[in-house]
């Protein structure tokens, strides 16, 4: 598995304990640019989004609380929690030279942003904020879809994007 700077052993414990639907990442293998199982990826993006964080050292703006109960920077740490939960339910592949290849996951947006609305009640957090979490799960995949057009990127796209993640992102 791969080590991460701020995510320690314990946490993961905590995590998976918490919300076992991440114990199905665990080994859920990725096709390229992936070079890890879900559970690693994600992993990985919450260590850049808590390094985001440091480095933006949310002033006033960032600390507030925007939902009702937690902060934008928390939002987008959740966010980066479950941004592919949806995996493992939508995966697809097959067998090729004994090997698996030709993965997807399509849908897996949807679904994991489904899946927020199941799991993070039961954490205790308020409709607002698991409605925040949801949404940033739902757009996860929308700015790189943009930047592999780039830059055939239209100006509507990009306000649509804008328009769709305002309130979500920090």
């Amino acid at each position: 598995m791969l080590e991460t700077r701020t995510i320690y052993r314990s946490e993961l414990i905590d995590f998976l304990r918490e919300i076992p639907e991440l114990q199905a990442t665990i080994g859920c293998t990725q096709s390229e640019p992936h070079r890890f199982d879900v559970l690693s990826h994600t992993l990985q993006v919450v260590d850049y989004v808590r390094n985001f964080n440091d480095i933006r050292s949310y002033g006033p703006a960032g600390d507030e609380r925007p939902y009702e109960g937690l902060t934008r920077g928390e939002i987008l740490e959740l966010a980066a929690w479950l941004h592919d939960i949806g995996k493992p339910e939508t995966k697809t592949s097959r067998m090729q030279d004994g090997k698996e290849c030709c993965i997807s996951f399509y849908g897996h947006d949807d679904s994991g942003a489904k899946l927020c609305y199941l799991i993070l009640p039961r954490l205790g957090l308020s409709f607002a904020d698991t409605r925040a979490v949801s949404n940033l799960v739902e757009l996860h995949l929308r700015p790189a879809f943009l930047a592999r057009l780039w830059p055939q990127v239209t100006d509507h796209a990009l306000y649509r994007l804008d328009v769709a993640s305002r309130e979500w992102l920090p």
